[in-house]
């Protein structure tokens, strides 16, 4: 129920739900799917831009996740790692965390989400900045994404190519017309 809250728009009752679920879920009975929620939420509140809790959140889903954790669980752990601290202003610590899962051959393997890591780094580079280094990482990521049947956030990811684009040619606009004067 969290989550279509966070869908739906609504973070305060997305916030309630995952707070109810929480109580409800006993690590004693199931530590991996506990480990899971903890990561889980983290995420649903950074795409809801909440990082109230995050950090705690990830830490717990990461002392576990490390050992008992699958390698899809390790690629979502780090993707909001890296979420987390692209919203918290660190963007090189965001590019190092994603940049690791990439380069590593089996948490950057085509078959465990690289297209979302690849949009991750993308996020970053658009804040550090880099709008090239963007532009060809929101295009990397909409063909990977395609790849991994995801259309929807394809979609997103060609859309966030055009905004780079556009962002490209205002700053290139701002650096000319101000030389000139």
């Amino acid at each position: 129920m969290g989550a279509a809250a966070f869908v739906a728009g609504d973070v305060t009752e997305g916030l309630r739900q995952q707070e109810i679920a929480k109580g409800l879920l006993d690590p004693r009975r199931d530590l991996r799917l506990w480990l899971r929620f903890q990561s889980t939420a983290a995420r649903w509140r950074l795409q809801a831009g909440v990082v109230d809790g995050v950090a705690d959140l990830l830490h717990t889903a990461s002392l576990g996740l490390q050992i008992i954790g699958n390698t899809y669980d390790l690629v979502e752990l780090r993707q909001s790692e890296a979420r987390l601290a692209l919203l918290t202003g660190d963007v090189d610590g965001a590019i190092e965390i994603i940049s690791g899962v990439l380069d590593d051959p089996v948490l950057g393997a085509a078959e465990v989400s690289r297209g979302q890591s690849e949009l991750v780094l993308a996020e970053c580079l658009r804040a550090k900045g880099d709008v090239e280094g963007a532009r060809r990482g929101f295009m990397s990521a909409a063909a990977q994404l395609e790849a991994e049947g995801r259309y929807r956030a394809a979609l997103d990811a060609w859309r966030q190519t055009d905004v780079v684009d556009q962002q490209g040619k205002f700053d290139k606009y701002l650096t000319s017309s101000v030389k000139s004067d």
